[in-house]
């Protein structure tokens, strides 16, 4: 029986060593290799094997791992190398949405909607007014008379719901 060597050999996988060499530290790892901390500590996150004990860790191990990760790409949107850089930038926006809404320059969206219903409640109900209120009381005037009226009539409307509008927003 040919036992493999443990220097040649890895412990967990069987394959050949190789000349990747078992890093004291986590930052001594990334420094050797060329890749920033935090990948390396998200590799140990992930659960990668490289991570021995007492600290150490197994570069023959940790470069695959970090290609298969870099090759299975990343679910953060561009431009965000962390999830805690995403969380930050989204607590900021949050925080100028309350800001804008303090200083009254924006409205919370429920709130317009309410608004611009009433007021199109107000035009419907003006419409349904003239229908119900116009036709007997223009009964047998002359034409002249009955355009004069729906021309006030129309005019009266216009006036209502412009300051009905004018208050969407406030």
């Amino acid at each position: 029986m040919n036992q493999p060597n443990l220097k040649t050999h890895h412990k967990r996988t069987g394959q050949p060593r190789g000349a990747f060499p078992v890093m004291q530290t986590m930052e001594m790892a990334a420094v050797a290799i060329g890749v920033p901390i935090s990948l390396v500590k998200a590799a140990k996150r992930a659960g990668c094997k490289a991570f021995l004990v007492s600290g150490r860790t197994d570069t023959a191990i940790l470069i695959p791992y970090l290609f298969q990760m870099l090759h299975k790409g990343s679910d953060l949107p561009d431009g965000f190398a962390s999830w805690r850089e995403m969380l930050e930038a989204e607590k900021a926006k949050r925080e100028g949405i309350k800001r804008q809404q303090d200083e009254k320059s924006v409205m919370l969206t429920a709130d317009a909607q309410r608004q611009a219903g009433e007021a199109m409640v107000m035009v419907f109900a003006e419409l349904e007014r003239r229908d119900r209120e116009l036709p007997p009381a223009l009964a047998g005037l002359p034409a002249v008379e009955i355009f004069k009226r729906m021309n006030a009539d129309t005019e009266a409307i216009r006036r209502n719901l412009k300051t009905k509008f004018e208050e969407v927003g406030k």
